[in-house]
């Protein structure tokens, strides 16, 4: 024979509860909103050029390392022309980005008129705001 035994939750034990669960969702939905509120900064890459420009730089100051090790260790002077391109392609590097980017970021540039047009939709919406008041 089996034995069951029941049990029946008063109306005012079924309150009290419900108000324990009630009071845990919140707290929770509190912590939740904090944790969203938290700032959280997103991690901008770097541009596709700025990654070359930086890759170009590393690769050439390694070619210039290796030529001036290379001179000094075999005592051989042909490895100074591979110095002097060196240097030359440095600069020009630095030369053509300086020139890309001056030309993004003055105005009629990619960037500066992005910017400027972000600016001016935002300026429209505090506007638009403002007059329904």
């Amino acid at each position: 024979m089996v034995v069951i035994n029941m049990f029946y939750m008063t109306d005012k034990e079924y309150k009290h509860k419900l108000k324990e669960i009630e009071k845990r969702n919140d707290t929770h939905r509190k912590k939740e909103a904090l944790e969203n509120a938290k700032y959280k900064k997103k991690s901008k890459l770097p541009s596709t050029t700025k990654l070359i420009t930086l890759y170009l730089f590393v690769l050439l100051n390694i070619i210039l390392a290796y030529s001036l090790v290379a001179m000094w260790v075999f005592k051989d002077l042909s490895y100074l022309g591979a110095l002097i391109t060196d240097v030359i392609g440095q600069i020009l590097v630095f030369f053509i980005y300086s020139q890309k980017s001056a030309k993004e970021n003055t105005q009629g540039g990619i960037v500066y008129e992005t910017t400027m047009a972000k600016l001016n939709q935002n300026n429209n919406i505090t506007i638009e705001t403002d007059n329904m008041v």
